[in-house]
């Protein structure tokens, strides 16, 4: 029974400490006062995966601990302090995914508008050169 506790407290440890520095890069992402650029939120969002994972496999030791826990090892203030910070990183990706959307939104509009835009001048170009060559053919 008290190794169980050890190796529990010794998770929820890590747990903590990984989910704390997933959540400080997704509030750096949300609390930026001025846009992020593309390699930024690559970097960020690809630290974040890296560490998502290795927290996922605390998590999966930590679950199987928990599923043989004891009602008192259950009423830990770690416990509560792993369940908050999980919960913030839960409202905090809503947040980004969000601000995700709307980022790829706006580029696939900007990205219209820019391949419209070069149609229309291609499309000036053609008639422009057509003329040309008209008033060529007269001379």
């Amino acid at each position: 029974m008290e190794h169980n506790t050890n190796q529990l407290d010794s998770f929820l440890e890590t747990s903590i400490n990984q989910y704390t520095e997933i959540l400080l890069l997704m509030e750096a992402i949300t609390q930026t006062n001025k846009s992020p650029c593309i390699e930024e939120l690559t970097l960020t969002g690809e630290q974040i995966l890296k560490k998502q994972k290795a927290a996922t496999e605390t998590d999966t030791k930590l679950l199987a601990i928990l599923a043989n826990a004891s009602v008192q090892m259950m009423d830990n203030r770690k416990i509560k302090k792993r369940t908050k910070l999980v919960r913030q990183v839960l409202e905090l990706n809503t947040i980004i995914s969000h601000k995700v959307t709307n980022i790829k939104t706006l580029m696939g509009n900007e990205l219209q508008q820019i391949k419209d835009g070069r149609f229309a001048m291609k499309g000036y170009q053609q008639t422009e050169i057509k003329h040309g060559s008209n008033l060529n053919n007269t001379l």
